[in-house]
């Protein structure tokens, strides 16, 4: 295929497909792209393509003055192979009988890039936010790490508890309004439509929020309890291991003090 040719202007050029912009944008880094590229760009990473800083902004502006030179310098040109690919689908950039299924490729693959650039991103805060701060909990000891153990089960058992209450509360008061209007409705007669409200529903209601409920936020309750419970062990054992260190070293002091090693010239 015939190269661009050198009189090419170099601002007609995208920096990401090196061909001409057939609408070109320019992003937050100043520079100028042409807009299918940096929407690709952008899915997966908020950096700049030339400088690879971060941007606070992947939002473009377009840059319609530039459009027309461009096209009115591809126009001029048709018969070479930049000036038809410049008119060729933007999507494919060959001469493809269905634009539609093209761009309709180009839209999924879109998603797809954005869905990777979220995970990524995603990754990247895991890296460099929470794993530091386990890591340096890690290291502190059996100490921090059963106090961080202790602390995250014990809300979590907690949370568990009152969401369970809350919700067999909900259940049990719905049960008893739906009994209540069930028995209404087959005391006057009412429609046995499936919508309206059944006293056999209500009493399973009843029952889910008097027992299902609270066995199942009882036994989330205790997989907590036991984790901090193993947290507690670990504390414990943390703790005893710093107070035996601390008596050993009390011990080495005071033997170093009632009875000094031998200096050199005695040995």
């Amino acid at each position: 295929m015939e190269m661009i040719a050198m009189e090419t202007p170099s601002e007609f050029l995208c920096p990401i497909t090196h061909g001409l912009m057939r609408e070109p944008v320019r992003a937050r880094d100043g520079h100028t792209y042409e807009k299918l590229a940096i929407e690709r760009w952008f899915a997966q990473r908020a950096t700049s393509p030339l400088t690879g800083s971060s941007l606070e902004s992947t939002s473009v502006e377009a840059l319609p003055e530039l459009q027309m030179a461009i096209r009115t310098f591809a126009e001029s040109r048709r018969d070479t192979d930049d000036g038809q690919l410049y008119f060729a689908c933007p999507f494919c950039n060959a001469d493809c009988a269905n634009r539609a299924a093209c761009k309709a490729k180009y839209e999924k693959q879109l998603r797809s890039d954005a869905a990777f650039g979220a995970a990524a991103r995603r990754r990247r805060w895991i890296e460099g936010t929470l794993l530091p701060s386990a890591e340096r909990v890690l290291r502190t000891g059996p100490v921090s790490a059963g106090a961080l153990m202790v602390g995250a089960f014990s809300v979590g058992a907690v949370g568990a508890i009152v969401g369970g209450v809350a919700s067999s509360v909900a259940e049990v008061v719905s049960g008893g309004i739906e009994l209540a209007h069930g028995l209404a409705d087959s005391l006057t007669g009412a429609s046995d439509d499936e919508d309206r409200p059944s006293w056999a529903r209500g009493c399973f209601k009843i029952a889910s929020g008097a027992v299902l409920v609270p066995v199942a936020s009882a036994s989330i309750a205790a997989m907590f309890a036991l984790g901090a419970a193993a947290g507690s062990v670990a504390l414990a054992t943390g703790i005893l291991k710093e107070l035996a260190n601390a008596a050993i070293h009390t011990v080495r002091l005071t033997s170093n003090a009632i009875m000094p090693p031998p200096t050199t010239d005695e040995a």
